[in-house]
């Protein structure tokens, strides 16, 4: 299940996915704001 969740600060929005990637890690999200893309993974 993909739970994707969105908010608009300083004029940029603010996702936060997770489900999509990393399923054997114990969480992984993937941050987008504005154009910056991070990806984070806790094993």
């Amino acid at each position: 299940m993909i739970i994707k969740q969105s908010v608009e600060i300083g004029g940029r929005s603010l996702s936060i996915e997770t489900g999509r990637m990393a399923k054997q890690a114990d969480g992984a999200a993937l941050v987008q704001y504005g154009d910056k893309v991070q990806p984070f993974c806790l094993c």
